[in-house]
């Protein structure tokens, strides 16, 4: 699951990931319909669309609707929404799904609390990289393992 598909720049690169390993299917939300339109023209250009599907709306409202285990949560929409996203998909995820922040280095002060919540729960990895914007040089991703709670 993608929150956040804008264009659909790192939808197709799950796409791909997903038809070189042969399983699996890729839900995606976004909330500006134009946004998601131009993703899914990208997506059928490329001939991934049958692995992607695109839902238009507010993730944190879609997300208690995607129906199916989730083995991959990949957070790139609003900062201030990484947390209430994490805790509308928590229920589906599987244990050990992968937990994915993108834009950490430059949001980490408006996904605090979504850091703070991870950090303190699961073993996380933080990776820095270079890119090139007039306003900062350096971003980064966080991944986190997730495990679901045990019941005693």
């Amino acid at each position: 699951v993608e929150c956040g598909t804008a264009i659909g720049y790192s939808g197709l690169w799950i796409a791909y990931e997903l038809q070189a390993i042969g399983t699996g299917k890729l839900i995606t939300i976004e909330i500006d319909s134009e946004r998601a339109s131009e993703a899914q023209s990208n997506f059928t250009q490329a001939g991934v669309n049958h692995l992607i599907d695109l839902r238009i709306g507010d993730a944190r409202n879609v997300l208690g609707k995607v129906g199916s285990a989730v083995d991959l949560l990949f957070l790139d929409n609003d900062f201030q929404n990484y947390l209430p996203c994490f805790q509308a998909i928590e229920p589906q995820l599987t244990n050990e799904a992968t937990l994915v922040a993108d834009n950490v280095g430059i949001g980490a002060n408006k996904m605090k609390d979504y850091l703070d919540y991870t950090r303190s729960r699961y073993q996380t990895e933080l990776h820095w990289f270079k890119i090139d914007l007039p306003w900062v040089n350096r971003d980064a991703i966080e991944i986190a393992i997730y495990r679901k709670p045990s019941s005693t």
